[in-house]
């Protein structure tokens, strides 16, 4: 059982004895959203301070700092390979490559490689690639009236169909 931690924090769970393992530590804020990188020792938490961190599952210790969104985090998306995608309240959305999360240890900063939107009316609050990596479905429209759905050509960075 994954038990609540105080406000702002969350934990990873020993899931076969159903307790608490860590206690991550750190934001400033809510952590709005989570999701493990491939190799399932580090997950990725998304967070209303503005910061993505990766964290290390075995000890709870922070191993990055993902910077560059200037609103709150509220959805993530890790695809396949690693790389991170990102919204913020503000309808930001930004990425992160693979190669600068995978072995990023000590806490260092990583700025995001691209921006897919600096600004929209409408945030994404939902976010999932495809299997193949190469599209991404977003959702969203809290707190902006209508919700839209837009999939997303990864390569080229572009909206292929709203």
């Amino acid at each position: 059982m994954l038990r609540q931690a105080p406000k702002g924090r969350d934990g990873t769970a020993d899931w076969p004895r159903g307790k608490v393992k860590h206690r991550l530590y750190g934001p400033s804020g809510r952590i709005y959203s989570f999701g493990f990188l491939p190799n399932g020792t580090r997950a990725v938490s998304a967070s209303y301070d503005k910061t993505l961190r990766v964290w290390d599952t075995d000890t709870g210790e922070t191993q990055a700092y993902l910077i560059g969104h200037k609103r709150k985090l509220f959805a993530l998306a890790v695809r396949r390979d690693g790389t991170i995608v990102s919204s913020d309240n503000g309808g930001g959305l930004l990425e992160w490559p693979a190669h600068a999360v995978a072995n990023a240890t000590g806490g260092i900063r990583i700025t995001a490689s691209r921006v897919l939107a600096e600004k929209s009316k409408r945030s994404a609050g939902s976010m999932v690639f495809d299997s193949s990596g190469q599209r991404l479905l977003t959702t969203g429209g809290e707190g902006y009236g209508a919700y839209e759905s837009r999939i997303w050509n990864m390569p080229s960075g572009k909206v292929i169909l709203r």
